[in-house]
């Protein structure tokens, strides 16, 4: 799919609504929390406070990679941070993210077509650093393989003798880098399980379905953390407040994030 300008302002339109909202629901929420009493109720406003912060961070962070000219997403320094603008876009949607690697797709295919990289260890470095991971977060793993088929063709142009298993090593470690920054495991579950792909190994397959459940575990403590702190947040907001003799705040602090 080609990224026009106009899809470009669309995106940016739709960024530009949900982060409004989102800050109006913050500021709601700020003047609820100088009302609630119980440590549970407060410590899940607090939970709720750290969400509405990252929506909007994360909105505001692909925005203003959106508001660079296209030809940007070329730049050493944009293209280094790449993925931690997927990892912001797939916390808001599936869409951005295959929105994303659309465009830096076309913009990398412009570099290959015209020699800025001219060495297939570097053409493999777009596909399974970015590309690759980037589309099975995206879940368009229908496009996994023609996407590898591509990188092969494009390599093979570069050195003759290329040899296209290569394509293995690159769609495991995008899998497995993909694995590190994805927040829904279902789907890549789904992918490893069912899902037939040329150049992924059983042996690969086993490996990453392991590295799957370890992310899991990961995912789970963190949330269990972050409820913990919420919860001792909360404690120390009551108590300051009893120590104010229990009058809520007109303007009450926002907890940390």
């Amino acid at each position: 799919m080609r990224v026009t300008k106009q899809d470009i302002f669309n995106v940016k339109t739709q960024l530009q609504q949900e982060i409004q909202q989102y800050e109006k629901q913050l500021q709601e929420l700020i003047v609820k929390q100088g009302m609630i009493t119980k440590v549970a109720e407060l410590a899940q406003s607090i939970l709720e406070y750290n969400e509405l912060e990252r929506n909007i961070g994360d909105r505001t962070y692909i925005f203003a990679l959106l508001s660079s000219p296209p030809e940007s997403l070329r730049n050493p320094l944009v293209k280094s941070n790449l993925f931690s603008y997927i990892e912001a876009a797939e916390t808001v949607s599936v869409e951005l993210v295959d929105f994303l690697l659309n465009d830096f797709i076309q913009q990398i295919k412009f570099d290959i077509q015209n020699g800025e990289d001219d060495d297939p260890g570097l053409v493999q470095a777009e596909y399974k650093e970015y590309i690759i991971p980037g589309k099975i977060i995206a879940e368009r793993f229908d496009e996994i393989e023609p996407l590898l088929e591509e990188m092969n063709r494009f390599c093979k142009v570069l050195q003759p003798n290329y040899d296209a298993n290569e394509a293995q090593t690159v769609l495991e470690y995008g899998i497995r880098k993909s694995i590190s920054a994805d927040t829904r495991m279902d789907p890549t579950l789904h992918l490893l399980k069912e899902v037939k792909l040329q150049y992924l190994t059983p042996e690969a397959r086993a490996r990453l379905v392991d590295e799957v459940e370890e992310h899991l575990a990961i995912i789970r403590f963190e949330v269990a953390k972050d409820q913990n702190i919420a919860m001792d947040k909360a404690i120390t907001m009551l108590e300051a407040r009893e120590m104010n003799h229990g009058i809520p705040d007109s303007a009450p602090t926002p907890p940390q994030s």
